[in-house]
């Protein structure tokens, strides 16, 4: 089971303002954090599954080489790891050991799969290795580039929610997507991106009944972070939210299907780093 949300993050400038999302196209990365898998585990890998070491035989550079080549789209794939060290010890060295190969580096030398907090990495046990470790760094990464490179286009960034059965016997048992999950998703965003930074889907909805009919009833207004800052950002959380024509009336960068089970799952950071958050939790 997968549950995925988009981060929308951009620093505003007077000429972006006038470009709406649906105006621009991006180059984006998949599984933007993914470094390979080392040498000895990848050829043992190869003589257990070929067919799946072939579809895992790439990497990238780090997010901040991808955003300084010009990606805007990045792709980050977590596990909740409330206690830690969930994925500390992964299969793969003691598959390849047995197969008679010799160790590969370390993965964690600094032992950061120990502690709590959601974990980046592809498939547990086997395809685990990150250029950005744990998942608020990954987040820092991108709001210490955005902040020192103001005016760029949109960062979008896609954050795949991952549980599921263990890969490998004796392998690591992901922890099932909860709404406290969600809520521990949520604080870890909040402790990248401050208060001032962030606009909620209740801040949209105001006094109206749900976010759908609060940007209907306003398709001709423009609405404004608070303190009259330069940038805005909107979250429609919805259930099919509104049409595209009320959303261009309404010069929304962005807009976001959000199911009314994922109310807790929300925070849009905004303002001088512009940061949204689309979920969508399918069934």
């Amino acid at each position: 089971m997968k549950r995925s949300f988009i981060l929308f993050c951009a620093l505003a400038s007077a000429s972006a303002q006038q470009v709406k999302v649906n105006e621009i196209q991006l180059v984006g990365s998949h599984n933007s954090y993914h470094s390979g898998i080392s040498p000895n585990e990848f050829a043992n890998l190869q003589k257990m599954n070929p067919r799946a070491a072939a579809a895992l035989e790439y990497k990238h550079p780090s997010l901040e080489t991808q955003l300084n080549d010009g990606v805007r789209q990045l792709e980050i794939d977590v596990y909740a790891d409330t206690k830690g060290g969930l994925f500390a010890h992964p299969q793969g060295p003691v598959l390849a050991a047995k197969a008679g190969l010799p160790a590969d580096p370390p993965f964690d030398p600094n032992g950061i799969m120990m502690k709590p907090g959601f974990k980046v990495l592809h498939v547990e046990d086997i395809d685990y290795r990150s250029n950005c470790e744990p998942f608020t760094n990954c987040l820092t990464i991108v709001r210490n580039w955005s902040k020192a490179h103001p005016g760029h286009l949109p960062i979008f960034i896609l954050v795949e929610n991952k549980d599921g059965k263990p890969r490998l016997e004796g392998g690591a048992v992901p922890e099932p997507l909860t709404a406290a999950t969600f809520d521990a998703l949520d604080a870890e965003i909040r402790s990248v991106f401050q208060a001032s930074e962030m606009i909620t889907p209740d801040d949209v909805r105001g006094a109206h009944k749900t976010l759908n009919e609060a940007i209907l009833a306003n398709a001709g207004r423009r609405w404004s972070t608070p303190a009259a800052k330069s940038s805005s950002c909107w979250t429609s959380a919805a259930w099919n939210l509104s049409t595209p024509k009320a959303i261009r009336r309404w010069k929304i960068g962005c807009c976001s299907r959000m199911p009314l089970r994922a109310r807790r799952m929300r925070r849009l950071p905004s303002a001088t780093i512009r940061l949204r958050i689309q979920i969508s939790c399918p069934g």
